[in-house]
């Protein structure tokens, strides 16, 4: 049960080769920014905790999601849920001809497959996969044509970037915007 650490650390290393980065720099980022999380997330638990208990009806996903998360886990780690061996092979063995008949489709044919794309966007529900299937068409073949190719392949970087603050900006708004709705509440008057 190796969980998902082991990609996500090949993951960070190589994206560190990638952009230069010794791997040596890169750990040290992650272990004080490890640091500043702890000491921030406290900080900032503690900030939250005192418009409300956490869980509670004021922070919906703590009270829905961490009774299922526990439980996961506890079912996980004591081994009561049962991975039966014949139902794994048969998965692999359908999901290996599908692989490889979509690669040699891909051969044949011209039309581009991806085998990683399709094995994610399978262990994926639906409304994660549809978005992201519809912001790569679109990036790949309605933006292009509207601001050019080269213009596009330098500066797709930059626009993603910028909608991922703007995303974090809007989300922080609301969710101050909520807190201060949900502690009037609490006023004596």
């Amino acid at each position: 049960m190796g969980g998902g650490l082991a990609s996500g650390w090949t993951q960070d290393i190589k994206i560190a080769y990638l952009t230069e980065t010794r791997p040596g720099d890169f750990l040290k980022a992650f272990i004080l920014a490890w640091i500043a999380y702890r000491i921030f997330g406290f900080m900032w638990g503690s900030f939250f905790w005192t418009f409300a208990p956490i869980p509670s009806s004021t922070y919906p996903f703590s009270l829905i999601q961490w009774p299922i998360r526990l439980m996961t886990d506890c079912m996980w780690i004591t081994r009561q849920i049962q991975v039966s061996l014949h139902i794994v092979l048969i998965s692999f063995g359908f999901m290996a001809v599908i692989l490889a008949i979509g690669t040699l489709l891909s051969g044949i044919t011209g039309i581009p497959f991806s085998a990683s794309g399709l094995v994610a966007g399978a262990s994926i529900t639906p409304p994660y996969v549809i978005p992201i299937f519809l912001g790569s068409a679109i990036s790949r073949f309605l933006v292009p044509r509207t601001v050019g190719k080269k213009w596009w392949d330098e500066h797709r970087g930059l626009v993603v970037g910028g909608f991922a603050v703007g995303e974090g900006v809007v989300i922080g708004i609301g969710i101050v915007c909520s807190l201060l709705v949900k502690t009037i509440w609490t006023w004596p008057y």
